[in-house]
């Protein structure tokens, strides 16, 4: 309750329905809709040995499928290329990867995650997938399906969480210690609170046997607007951002190709491997 819906982009900008199909699902024999951009210029028969970075996208609360349908919407019509949130994380990627957005019914509960993992595993098995550069990112509702999808499924080589609820029940922070990660959040985010990130990066702090960060850092790197960034420098694998604003939508930052988003993404450091150049 209070999430606000990511405001929306022509859907076929992004690519065609990726829907999942079992028996049953929600009433329509698909268990999971959703949608799947190819990147341009790919061409499995002429390049053969050529492989791709898959990024998984998991949307925030104003884009559930029942929303959807309630607002008279046929379903998965959704604009998961949402204007000034993942556009430009569209446009950096379109041409180097395959982007995967699937579509919750009501939740990012376990079982739907567990039908995006399958979503996963066949994209993988029907294209050109480099195995090793599978990426998940989410905002808000979403954010906290990143947290929870890499804290539960291996398939994952990196991440990007952005001002995410707290994750599924029984999420081990314990097994993201020294998976490269960069966080978002804005400190003055009036939906999701910002400790909700900055838990995050303690526990999993904690599990690596290192102590709790107290937060705002004040000696780390600070971005020209005041905002902080926090590494560790025997750590750096683990980045967050926590910016100046004072909204909800940090995601506009954090794709954008702007200081945070240069910082985070678009120019990694050597050990990180985000697809985003």
């Amino acid at each position: 309750a209070g999430l606000t819906a990511a405001y929306a982009l022509d859907v076929d900008t992004f690519g065609p329905e990726y829907n999942i199909d079992y028996s049953g699902g929600w009433g329509t024999g698909i268990e999971q809709y959703g949608r799947l951009h190819t990147p341009a210029g790919y061409d499995p028969v002429a390049n053969p040995a050529k492989t791709y970075p898959l990024i998984v996208f998991f949307h925030g609360i104003g884009e559930l499928h029942n929303r959807e349908i309630a607002a008279g919407s046929p379903g998965n019509t959704w604009q998961v290329v949402q204007a000034n949130n993942i556009t430009d994380l569209f446009n950096h990627t379109k041409n180097t990867a395959f982007i995967y957005a699937p579509q919750a019914d009501n939740a990012w509960n376990d079982d739907t995650l567990a039908n995006v993992t399958a979503g996963i595993a066949k994209i993988m098995n029907e294209y050109k997938i480099a195995r090793d550069q599978v990426y998940v990112t989410g905002l808000s509702l979403g954010g906290g399906a990143c947290w929870t999808a890499m804290m539960k499924y291996p398939v994952f080589a990196a991440g990007i969480p952005i001002c995410g609820v707290e994750p599924n029940a029984g999420s081990d922070p314990a097994v993201l210690a020294g998976m490269p990660i960069w966080a978002f959040h804005n400190i003055k985010d009036p939906t999701v609170h910002v400790n909700n990130t900055r838990a995050r990066i303690n526990e999993i702090r904690a599990a690596q046997g290192l102590s709790a960060v107290t937060f705002p850092v004040t000696t780390t790197g600070v971005y020209t607007d005041g905002s902080k960034w926090f590494q560790d420098a025997e750590h750096p694998e683990l980045q967050y951002s926590e910016c100046s604003g004072s909204t909800h939508g940090v995601w506009y930052r954090a794709y954008s190709d702007n200081e945070a988003g240069r910082a985070g993404m678009l120019s990694p450091p050597s050990h990180r491997e985000y697809p985003i150049h």
